[in-house]
C-alpha cells in the first residue's frame, strides 16, 4: 500500500466516524447534561458547605501545614483553598464555584463558566482527598470533556443572545468521541477491574457489597434475605457494565434503540442500585453522563407525541403557552438587534484553527486517557504510556480508576464509637453528639454517618493506609468540644473505636463483633 493509498484511506475512515450517527451527540441532549452537571455541582457545594470549617480550613481534620508537611501530595496537584486556612476565604471561593455553576448550568458565558469551575472543583478536590469518591472522579472528568463541546448551542443564554443555526441536530466531532470514550470506560473498565470469582463465578458480589452496612439503606438490608435475588444481581451488574454499553452503537433502530438503552441505565442507576446504597453524587453523575445517549428520535418523534397527550390538561396547555410566548419574545428581540442579525454562523479563520487546536487537543487527550486505563488493567503497555507522562493526568486531573467494589467489595463492617473520658470519670461519645459511651450495634449503621462526605472520610479512616489521619481527627474532636460544648469538666483522653463485623458468607451467622482500638490519645497535658 503505497502513501497515497494510505492518506486516502485514512481520510475515508475519519469521515466515516466523524460523519457517523453512532458518535454523535444530539445539540438537546447535550444542553440536557450541561444543566445537569450544573445541578449537580451546585447541590455538591451545598452539601460540602456544611461542613466547610471541618473539611477545609485550618480549624478542622486537616490543617494545611499538616496536610503538606505529614502527607504526600501529589506532583502537579494545584489547590487554591491551599492559599488560605481561613473559613472566610474559603467560604468566598465556594460562593465563586456556585456562580460559575450557575452560569454553566444556564448556558452564560458557558466556556469560561466550564474552565472556571473546572479550576475550582480540582481545587476543593486536591484540598482534601480524604473525602473523594468515584463520584467525585466522574463528575470531575464529565465536567473536562464537556469544555471540548458546544455545550450552549441549546437552551442557554448564550444562544438568546447570540443564536447559533447549526447544520445539524447532534454535534460530531472529537470531542464528542472523547465524552462518549469517557462514559464507555467508567462500565467497561469497571468490570474488566472485577476479575475475582465472587464476581465472575460465585455471583455472591452484591450479597457482600450489600452487606456492608455502613452505606446499605433499609431496603437492601431486607433484600439479604434472598440469595438467589444477590447472585442474579450481581450477573447483571457484571455484564451489564460489561456490555451494556453496546446497545447505544447497534446501527439499526437506532433511535428507538438507544431510548431504551438510557432507560435501563438509568432504572440500573437510580431505581436500583441507588435506592439500596448511600452512594452520595456517584449514581446522579452517571445518571447525567447517559443523557448525552438520548437520540433525535427521542426529541423529534417520542416527545411530541408525550406533549400531544399531556396538553390535554389544563396545567400542561398553560405551560407549553408560557414557553410558546417565550419564543415570541426571543425572535422580537432578535429581530430588533443588529448586531444579532447580522451574526453569520461562518466561522472565520481564527475560529477555524481554535477549533482543530481544541479538536486535536481533545484527540489526543482521549487516546491518552484510553491508555492509562488499558494500564490500570496492569496490562504491559509502559512503552505506550510511560509512567513519566503521568504528570500530565495530575495536571489536568483526569487520572482516573474505575474500581468500585474492585476486585471484590469489602468485607469488613462495623461502627465507630469515639469515647471521650472527661475528668470526672463519665465517658462520652463525641462521635454520637456527646452520647453516653455504647458499643452495642446501631439499629442503623448508615444513619451515624452525618452525610455521605464524613462516612466516605469515616470508612476510610478504618483503612490501615490512612491511619496516620486518625490522629488529626481526634485533635479537631478535641478542639470542637472546648469550642461548642458548655460543661466546664475537661477531656483526660480520646480513644477512636471500631467495632468490627467481618461479613459471613451466604447462609452462615455472623460472628460477635470485635472491639478494635484504632487511636487513643491523651489530653491530660493540655489542661
Amino acid at each position: 500500500m503505497n502513501l497515497h493509498s494510505l492518506n486516502h484511506y485514512f481520510i475515508k475512515t475519519r469521515s466515516f466516524l466523524l460523519n457517523s450517527r453512532l458518535l454523535g451527540i444530539d445539540y438537546r441532549s447535550l444542553a440536557l447534561f450541561r444543566i445537569s452537571i450544573g445541578m449537580i455541582l451546585i447541590v455538591d457545594l451545598i452539601i460540602r458547605s456544611v461542613n466547610l470549617t471541618a473539611h477545609y480550613t485550618d480549624y478542622g481534620v486537616l490543617p494545611r501545614d499538616i496536610f503538606l508537611t505529614n502527607f504526600h501530595y501529589e506532583n502537579m496537584y494545584y489547590s487554591i483553598h491551599l492559599m488560605s486556612g481561613e473559613p472566610i476565604f474559603i467560604a468566598l471561593l465556594f460562593i465563586a464555584a456556585g456562580v460559575f455553576a450557575i452560569g454553566y448550568m444556564i448556558g452564560y458565558k458557558t466556556r469560561a463558566c466550564a474552565l472556571l469551575s473546572f479550576i475550582l472543583l480540582v481545587s476543593l478536590h486536591n484540598r482534601n482527598p480524604v473525602l473523594l469518591h468515584g463520584g467525585d472522579t466522574y463528575l470531575r472528568v464529565l465536567l473536562f470533556w464537556s469544555m471540548f463541546l458546544p455545550i450552549n448551542t441549546k437552551w442557554s443564554v448564550d444562544n438568546v443572545l447570540k443564536p447559533k443555526n447549526p447544520n445539524s441536530v447532534s454535534i460530531t466531532s472529537f470531542g464528542s468521541v472523547a465524552l462518549l470514550m469517557q462514559i464507555i470506560s467508567l462500565y467497561v473498565f469497571s468490570a474488566l477491574l472485577k476479575d475475582h470469582p465472587i464476581w465472575t463465578r460465585d455471583f455472591t458480589a452484591i450479597y457482600y457489597a450489600l452487606s456492608v452496612e455502613q452505606f446499605t439503606t433499609p431496603l437492601g438490608l431486607e433484600l439479604l434475605k434472598y440469595p438467589l435475588l444477590m447472585k442474579f444481581l450481581t450477573a447483571l451488574t457484571l455484564y451489564l457494565e460489561k456490555y451494556g454499553m453496546l446497545i447505544f452503537f447497534i446501527p439499526f433502530f437506532n433511535g428507538q434503540i438507544r431510548a431504551l438503552g438510557v432507560s435501563i441505565f438509568l432504572i440500573f442507576h437510580m431505581l436500583g442500585i441507588n435506592t439500596m446504597m448511600e452512594l452520595g453524587i456517584f449514581h446522579y453523575v452517571c445518571s447525567a453522563a447517559l443523557l448525552v445517549f438520548i437520540p433525535a428520535w427521542f426529541w423529534e418523534r417520542l416527545l411530541p407525541k408525550v406533549s400531544a397527550f399531556l396538553s390535554k390538561y389544563q396545567f400542561f396547555k398553560e405551560l407549553r403557552s408560557y414557553f410558546q410566548l417565550l419564543l415570541v419574545k426571543r425572535k422580537q428581540f432578535i429581530g430588533t438587534n443588529k448586531k444579532l442579525t447580522a451574526y453569520s454562523i461562518k466561522l472565520s479563520i481564527y475560529k477555524k484553527i481554535r477549533r482543530w487546536i481544541v479538536q486535536g487537543t481533545a484527540l489526543l487527550l482521549c487516546i491518552y486517557t484510553l491508555l492509562w486505563n488499558l494500564r490500570e488493567l496492569n496490562l504491559s503497555i509502559d512503552e505506550y504510556l510511560p509512567y513519566n507522562y503521568n504528570n500530565l493526568a495530575r495536571a489536568l486531573r483526569i487520572d482516573q480508576r474505575w474500581d468500585m467494589f474492585a476486585p471484590y467489595p469489602m468485607m469488613e463492617d462495623g461502627w465507630f464509637v469515639i469515647s471521650a473520658t472527661l475528668n470526672d470519670g463519665s465517658q462520652i461519645d463525641l462521635f454520637k453528639n456527646e452520647a453516653p459511651v455504647n458499643y452495642s450495634k446501631p439499629k442503623n449503621v448508615s444513619a451515624q454517618y452525618k452525610d455521605e462526605r464524613w462516612r466516605k472520610y469515616m470508612m476510610k479512616l478504618w483503612n490501615s493506609n490512612y491511619r496516620s489521619y486518625r490522629k488529626y481527627f481526634l485533635d479537631y474532636l478535641y478542639a470542637d468540644w472546648y469550642e461548642n460544648s458548655d460543661s466546664e469538666k475537661e477531656i483526660k483522653d480520646i480513644e477512636m473505636v471500631f467495632m468490627l463485623e467481618v461479613t459471613p458468607s451466604i447462609g452462615e451467622e455472623k460472628a460477635i463483633p470485635e472491639r478494635v482500638s484504632l487511636l487513643k490519645i491523651s489530653y491530660e497535658d493540655e489542661f
